[in-house]
């Protein structure tokens, strides 16, 4: 009987499930479309070519980042996500400004591997931005 402890120690060990929270929005995720709602826009989406395209980082902690494009010299101001239901994530910039951002609202499809993030700003129009998950 001491011969077989080890071993059913060890198919124990194996036979245990991990328990994880699998959260789809975590990870990287590029920009493949933009649409121009604003007011003297074209109210059409608009492909982004990878070599232009911005990288949406979300990471565990409810932290995301933007990485830019290195042909473009501006950066992108990191934030902060919540997760609002099953598909919808709401994102606040933090530029390290006195006054926070308004919040973003994105969508994401778990089967389609797509997020889409609406700013809306009530004096100039909407813009959008289709992101798709690597």
């Amino acid at each position: 009987m001491k011969r077989l402890f080890p071993f059913l120690i060890l198919i124990l060990f194996f036979s245990c499930k991990k328990n994880s929270v699998e959260m789809p929005i975590i990870g990287k995720w590029r920009e493949i479309e933009i649409y121009n709602g604003f007011t003297q826009g074209c109210s059409c989406w608009i492909q982004v070519s990878p070599m232009y395209a911005d990288i949406l980082d979300f990471t565990l902690s409810g932290k995301y980042k933007i990485e830019r494009p290195a042909i473009f010299s501006s950066i992108a101001c990191p934030g902060r996500y919540r997760l609002i239901n099953d598909s919808t994530i709401g994102l606040t910039e933090d530029c390290g400004a006195s006054n926070p951002s308004p919040e973003a609202i994105g969508n994401y499809s778990q089967s389609l591997k797509q997020l889409t993030i609406e700013y809306n700003y009530p004096s100039f129009g909407i813009i959008k931005y289709k992101y798709i998950k690597l």
